[in-house]
C-alpha cells in the first residue's frame, strides 16, 4: 500500500531556514517542522516570548492550513523553549489557539539553534 508523501510549501509560514520542508502530508497525516517566531512576511524574528509562541503558532496553523487541515486538527504538538521562566506564558497563549480538547503536548526546556529564538513547535494532524 503506498500512501504517498507530499511537501508543503506555504509562503503565509516562515521560509525554512535550511535545508527541510515547513511540512510533509502523507496520506491522512501531516507533520510539520518546528516553527519559530519568524514574521512570514519580513523573515524577521518577533521580539518577546509570547509574540514568538503567537508567531510560531500562526506559522504552524498555516503550513497545516497548506495541506488542508487546520488546529482542531492537530492531534500532538511538541514545544521547545529557551527559558524556563517562559514557561508559565505558554499556557495561556497556547490555550487561545487550542481551546477545547487540546491535542497531546510535550514540552521540553533547550537550547535553540538561534540565541534569539525563544519558542519552537512542531505539530502532528490528520486531515479530515
Amino acid at each position: 500500500m503506498n500512501i504517498g508523501r507530499e511537501v508543503i510549501r506555504t509562503a503565509e509560514a516562515a521560509a525554512p531556514g535550511a535545508h527541510y520542508a515547513q511540512g510533509v502530508r502523507s496520506g491522512d497525516h501531516v507533520f510539520t517542522a518546528g516553527h519559530v517566531g519568524v514574521d512570514p512576511a519580513t523573515g524577521a524574528v518577533v521580539e518577546g516570548f509570547e509574540a514568538q509562541v503567537h508567531t510560531a503558532i500562526r506559522n504552524v496553523q498555516a503550513t497545516l492550513r497548506a495541506a488542508g487541515c487546520d488546529l482542531p486538527d492537530v492531534v500532538k504538538t511538541l514545544c521547545f523553549v529557551t527559558r524556563r521562566a517562559d514557561f508559565p506564558a505558554l499556557d495561556p497563549v497556547y490555550r487561545s489557539y487550542f481551546p477545547d480538547e487540546p491535542p497531546a503536548r510535550s514540552t521540553i526546556v533547550c537550547e535553540l539553534v538561534r540565541e534569539d529564538f525563544l519558542f519552537e513547535i512542531e505539530a502532528v494532524a490528520r486531515v479530515p
